[in-house]
């Protein structure tokens, strides 16, 4: 009888084996994502968890575990005061993964924007275009972002992955390349400028950047009507600096707000 029921077992513990071998690892359990419903604090970060968008490819290699991508989001103060206003929301991506508001942080907290910061994104990585996308697909089911006020940023490599951002998902108003201009599928990002001519652009470099002269690819290569600008500042390769980030928002602010006429 024990030698049979050793049998079994050793069969149990081998089935549960193929299953794992063919199948792969069982799902991630829901409570290890962030849920949707969850309350967020107002004035500070929140790391949130989230599932990679059904129909999208995994990268060939950095694939997380379950397919379960993250980023911080800053929800600003007042947030649940009126529950029917909508915020501008900021994307931010660093080459080296992780990315923060760094010298961003006082202007989008005074104008009261919304962050979404992420987190596997980086260079060398595969998985950047999945971690935008999962980043990207929660937050606008999660936060109240105001449509047609979605930017995105990013510094040397991360600046290379915002140019591509307006054309992975649509609903993309600005980008704000620091330190790099395009990404080498160039085609792609200005497709993306074809298609919604009211995608802005604003390069900011600094002086000794060793990728200055990508500063005339923001401004040459993009279609003739694309609002564009380029700040070289006193700087290396670096993030803006608290002023320049000043100045290409209120360029933002005047040309969608007083410059720009409504779309008929």
């Amino acid at each position: 009888m024990i030698s049979r029921r050793v049998t079994r077992a050793t069969r149990a513990l081998t089935c549960l084996w193929c299953l794992a071998w063919n199948f792969g690892s069982p799902p991630v359990p829901a409570e290890d994502l962030t849920p949707l419903d969850a309350k967020l604090p107002e004035d500070q970060e929140t790391l949130i968890a989230c599932k990679m968008p059904a129909g999208v490819e995994p990268p060939k290699q950095d694939r997380p575990p379950g397919d379960i991508y993250h980023y911080r989001v800053y929800i600003p103060k007042g947030y649940y005061d009126n529950p029917t206003r909508r915020y501008p929301c900021l994307f931010n991506s660093s080459p080296g993964g992780n990315a923060a508001m760094g010298a961003m942080a006082a202007r989008l907290k005074r104008d009261r924007w919304l962050a979404v910061l992420l987190v596997e994104s980086k260079n060398a990585s595969y998985a950047w275009y999945q971690s935008l996308l999962s980043s990207h697909d929660d937050a606008v089911q999660r936060l109240r972002i105001l449509e047609g006020m979605k930017f995105t940023t990013g510094l040397s490599g991360g600046a290379r992955c915002a140019s591509m951002h307006p054309g992975m998902r649509k609903g993309f108003r600005a980008a704000i390349l620091q330190s790099a201009g395009f990404c080498p599928e160039r085609e792609k990002v200005l497709a993306a400028f074809r298609e919604n001519k009211s995608l802005m652009l604003y390069g900011t470099f600094g002086i000794t950047d060793m990728n200055l002269h990508e500063a005339l690819d923001v401004r040459r290569l993009v279609p003739a009507y694309t609002l564009r600008n380029v700040e070289v500042w006193q700087g290396g390769h670096e993030w803006a600096p608290a002023p320049v980030f000043e100045r290409a928002m209120d360029w933002f602010d005047r040309k969608i707000f007083l410059e720009m006429k409504p779309d008929k």
